[in-house]
């Protein structure tokens, strides 16, 4: 492994040091978030800015505007707010903006900002986020009856790769009948 030069001062990061054979540094850091400074500013400006731009096919950084408003008014209050919020969206809105936003990044996070939506619009933001990106199936843990969840996702059309899915359903002890016709139906063109 190369050795590290000497160590000092980095831009307006913080101290660089050095302990044992490795780097450290004494503060953490990370870029400035605009969307979410203006969100602490006008977060209704800053949610329809976000969602113009991701329908325009734009990243937005929408998991860091709630976690800086989060930041400033309790994580609590910003979740319910975001979750209003995304539960306002109709479907094309949701389908533009979820593999947009970062949020994806997060299940536990979006099942926070479910929790607060109605219940149909919340089943309608889980199939969004699950046709979006299928590793986010972890958001279906929170419907209560198994034949509920296997509704979301029966939703979904043309999957070509359906292991995942299978490995979920074992997970849920689906029987192997039923998860063969979800398989079938998820493997349908629309």
């Amino acid at each position: 492994m190369a050795k590290l030069g000497k160590v000092g001062k980095v831009g307006k990061v913080g101290k660089v040091g050095k302990v044992g054979n490795g780097p450290w540094v004494s503060k953490s850091f990370s870029p400035d978030n605009p969307l979410g400074k203006w969100a602490v500013k006008d977060p209704d400006a800053a949610f329809d800015y976000a969602v113009t731009r991701s329908g325009e096919g734009q990243y937005v950084a929408l998991g860091q505007m709630g976690y800086e408003m989060g930041r400033e008014s309790g994580s609590l209050e910003a979740e319910r707010w975001m979750g209003e919020k995304l539960a306002s969206l109709d479907s094309g809105q949701l389908a533009a903006l979820l593999p947009k936003s970062g949020l994806l990044n997060s299940s536990g996070q979006l099942r926070n900002y479910i929790r607060v939506m109605p219940e149909d619009v919340a089943d309608e933001f889980r199939f969004q986020a699950i046709k979006a990106e299928p590793y986010v199936m972890e958001i279906l843990q929170d419907v209560p009856d198994v034949e509920d969840r296997l509704a979301v996702i029966e939703r979904l059309r043309n999957v070509k790769d359906t292991g995942f899915i299978r490995s979920v359903m074992k997970q849920w002890q689906v029987p192997q009948d039923r998860g063969e016709r979800v398989l079938e139906t998820v493997r349908q063109t629309e």
